[in-house]
């Protein structure tokens, strides 16, 4: 079977057309740029909050019964507080990402990455709820790759400011400086 094609860019690369997913105007500025992060929000929260972004992975496995599919989730932290958590499922349909995934040790959120592909993005769908949580999902494809992405995030993410304690807090702290950000996307 073809690999699936998807319209969109990944990178900071401007698309010809508007999103085929329009957002609504009930999402905030900041909140619109995360919507819009095509494997880069790791990057874009990092420089927001002046501190270094983790990734915690709670489950990477193979689909049972499905060759070259895989389940992933993924809770993303700044200063000890998750601001996302992500789960994703992965179709790779060509072998030597398969083999590369399974027998030779590359992680799938490197798998872009190490073979050097510059998928495409796409949002699907955009949601935010009354109490200012939101989440969207994405895909980004390319050949013989296809995650489909769901990210959720809690309300707030941009009304909090740093402490210099670490963490998020409710005050109108700034940021401690001497923090360095961190430009690795997981």
């Amino acid at each position: 079977a073809a690999p699936p094609k998807c319209p969109g860019t990944l990178g900071d690369i401007i698309p010809e057309s508007p999103p085929p997913c329009p957002i609504s105007p009930g999402f905030d500025p900041d909140e619109r740029i995360v919507l819009m992060a095509n494997g880069n929000l790791q990057r874009l929260m990092s420089s927001y909050y002046n501190a270094t972004v983790s990734v915690a992975i709670l489950r990477n496995a193979r689909a049972l019964g499905r060759h070259g599919e895989y389940a992933r989730e993924v809770q993303l932290s700044v200063l000890g507080s998750v601001f996302a958590t992500a789960t994703s499922t992965i179709v790779l349909l060509l072998d030597r990402y398969i083999d590369a995934v399974e027998n030779h040790g590359i992680a799938l959120a490197q798998l872009f990455r190490h073979f050097e592909l510059l998928p495409t993005f796409q949002l699907l769908r955009a949601h935010k709820e009354t109490s200012g949580a939101f989440e969207r999902e994405y895909t980004l494809c390319c050949e013989g790759v296809t995650c489909t992405i769901l990210e959720k995030f809690p309300p707030g993410l941009f009304q909090k400011q740093l402490q210099l304690e670490g963490g998020l807090g409710n005050g109108l702290g700034g940021g401690d400086s001497r923090k360095s950000a961190q430009d690795g996307d997981g």
